[in-house]
C-alpha cells in the first residue's frame, strides 16, 4: 500500500490556534491543489487489505475525495466557526522565518520545500485513485468539511 498525492486531515490541529485566535489558515500549500485524506481511511483500507484475500502483492495509492486549496481549507474552516478566515498567503520567506522560531532550522527547510512543490504543482489524485479507494472502503472517503466540524465541537 503506498499513499502518495496526499495531506492528513489530522495535520489541521496545529493550525487551529492560529485559525481561532487570528482568524488566518497558516498552511501554504498555495492554489494548485493538494488531496487529502482521513487517517481513519487509511486504517479502514489496511484492515480490509489484511484480513480479507485477494491483496496479496498489490499496491494501493491512497487519497481522499477531492482537491482542496488553501483559499478553500480557509472558506471550510470559515463555514464552520462561522467567523471570517482567511488564508495567509504563499509567501514562503516569511513562512520560514516564522517557522523557525518553533522548529529547527533544518525542519523548515524541508517543509518550505515542500510546499513549494505544493504551489507549484500541488498533489492531486486521479479519479481513478479516487474510484479505487471507494471501492476499497465500500463507500466514498470521508469529507474534510466534516472532519473539520468534528475537530471544531
Amino acid at each position: 500500500m503506498s499513499i502518495p498525492s496526499n495531506s492528513f486531515f489530522q495535520n489541521q490541529p496545529k493550525y487551529l490556534p492560529a485559525i481561532q485566535a487570528h482568524g488566518i489558515y497558516p498552511e501554504p500549500i498555495g492554489t494548485a491543489g493538494i488531496s487529502r485524506i482521513d487517517v481513519r481511511d487509511i486504517a479502514e483500507i489496511a484492515a480490509t487489505a489484511l484480513t480479507s484475500s485477494g491483496h496479496d502483492g498489490k499496491t494501493y495509492d491512497i487519497a481522499g475525495a477531492r482537491t482542496w486549496n488553501a483559499p478553500e481549507t480557509a472558506e471550510v474552516w470559515s463555514k464552520v466557526l462561522g467567523k471570517p478566515v482567511r488564508y495567509a498567503g504563499d509567501d514562503l520567506d516569511a513562512w520560514e522565518a516564522q517557522a523557525k522560531q518553533f522548529l529547527p532550522a533544518w525542519l523548515a527547510f524541508d517543509l518550505r520545500r515542500m510546499y513549494e512543490h505544493f504551489q507549484r504543482h500541488g498533489l492531486r489524485a486521479t479519479e481513478k485513485t479516487v474510484a479505487e479507494v471507494t471501492k476499497l472502503l465500500g463507500h466514498p472517503p470521508r469529507e474534510f468539511e466534516a472532519y473539520v466540524r468534528e475537530l471544531a465541537s
